[in-house]
């Protein structure tokens, strides 16, 4: 193919505890090869958005109770504190401000000596066991009925236990091939390019999110009538095509270095959780802080992902006179949430687009803005534009001010308005959470700033 040509980006050196032969690369195009890097995120979104809209709905409707839903939806976190130190990242990327976090042992992929190198294998095989299960999980009924034929109470059980099964298979490997995902980029590409890759993992995540929200507005069985004969199971093809192709290509296109051997002795699981804890117990206070502020943010978003459509839900189907079990009501009720999480993705995506060019720190965004308007000698607006930069430690706590703000205002509305309304707003804390890492930024913000004083 014309243009397509191997572009070595990253020097030998820099890895830790193995001896690496061969040159990490990406293939294709110098503009093309960030995009193909980054592109499985993508695929990645769509699985989250996939969940995050239907499944809480889903289990709802096989009988499940609210309780046992939020037992279920464990296994994200769970999954989260497993899979990432299995998986790991690599000790040459950008330091972080919280030291323990930077230990998490490569258990598994940083000493494969597989000749398809350290992240891939695992980020393929990942992916094709979340495909299983997310076909699983939309063809949980049809799947249930080869063993137990229904309607009968057997088969309403193996269906609800084929349901959780599924998504915790679909949350533990998901976490591994979003950790592989990241850890690629950072053992692929020099230092100086990280930051541009991290821009288009951001990019990936928030376009795809959006058009994950978007799909789930459609009618997806008049669109793919060939795929399924509900809105999960069309969605669980999509999703599971999407997933395998976006990391197909980041796959083919890019190629690692090989463990040739490892030098010392490897630590146990056991050993660097011990680790994490003891660095954990010796952060500096300001650090210490911002750790703690983030435990309950995440308790007051972890609802905000899982929840929303079933909230909305609820308060469609209180206004509705029609009967509360009526599928056509049910199939409405989802939409307006997913509606609801369509906005909020769209205005998180367009906060990640812009907040670059506002955050004082940015330097790097602001500097071809702020070149063109120095040229045009646009003085007005060039005063207008120094105003509104915030520093990114202001933008983290104002952030965090209004999520609260959005959590407290649900004892004061009843109606899909008001639901919908502020649950778009939690599109900035999605922004500052998920996509930019603020926390981390802002404590090194604070962190200089009480040095100096």
């Amino acid at each position: 193919m014309t243009g397509f040509s191997a572009i070595p980006l990253a020097e030998d050196g820099g890895d830790h505890g193995a001896q690496l032969a061969g040159i990490a690369r990406i293939l294709g195009p110098r503009w093309a090869q960030l995009p193909a890097i980054t592109i499985g995120l993508l695929g990645v979104q769509v699985f989250w958005s996939v969940e995050m809209s239907y499944s809480t709905p889903y289990l709802l409707s096989l009988g499940l109770s609210k309780a046992a839903v939020a037992i279920v939806f464990l296994a994200g976190p769970i999954s989260g504190l497993v899979i990432q130190p299995l998986i790991g990242t690599s000790p040459s990327g950008p330091p972080c401000c919280c030291p323990h976090l930077e230990s998490l042992l490569r258990v598994l992929a940083d000493n494969s000596k597989s000749r398809f190198g350290r992240r891939r294998p695992y980020m393929l095989f990942g992916a094709l066991i979340c495909t299983c299960a997310m076909l699983l999980l939309g063809f949980t009924r049809p799947f249930a009925s080869i063993f137990l034929p229904g309607p009968s109470s057997a088969n309403d059980v193996l269906t609800i236990w084929l349901a959780i099964l599924a998504l915790f298979v679909i949350d533990f490997s998901i976490n591994a091939v979003q950790a592989v995902d990241r850890a690629l980029i950072v053992d692929t590409l020099p230092p100086s390019d990280q930051a541009d890759a991290n821009a288009w993992a951001a990019r990936m995540l928030g376009v795809e999110s959006v058009a994950g929200y978007f799909i789930g507005n459609v009618d997806m069985t008049a669109v793919f009538p060939f795929l399924g004969d509900t809105e999960p199971e069309v969605l669980a093809v999509v999703g599971s095509f999407l997933l395998l192709v976006t990391h197909g290509i980041t796959s083919f296109c890019t190629k690692e270095k090989v463990v040739m051997a490892t030098r010392g002795a490897s630590k146990s699981f056991l050993r660097e959780l011990h680790e994490i804890w003891d660095n954990a117990r010796t952060l500096p206070p300001v650090i210490q802080q911002i750790c703690i502020i983030q435990f309950f943010s995440w308790i007051g978003w972890f609802p905000i992902l899982f929840y929303t459509t079933a909230f909305i839900d609820d308060l469609h189907k209180r206004a509705s006179s029609l009967p509360s079990d009526d599928p056509a009501l049910d199939a409405e009720a989802t939409c307006l949430g997913t509606h609801a999480l369509f906005y909020q993705s769209l205005l998180s995506l367009t906060t990640n687009i812009l907040l670059p060019f506002f955050v004082a720190e940015s330097a790097h965004s602001r500097r071809g803005l702020e070149r063109r308007l120095l040229q045009a000698h646009e003085s007005a607006w060039a005063r207008i534009y120094e105003r509104l930069k915030v520093s990114l430690a202001t933008f983290w706590a104002t952030d965090h001010l209004l999520f609260a703000i959005c959590m407290f205002a649900t004892f004061f509305y009843s109606t899909v308005g008001g639901a919908t309304f502020f649950t778009i707003l939690t599109g900035f804390e999605d922004a500052a959470k998920s996509r930019h890492g603020l926390a981390p930024k802002a404590g090194i913000i604070i962190c200089g700033r009480t040095a100096r004083s």
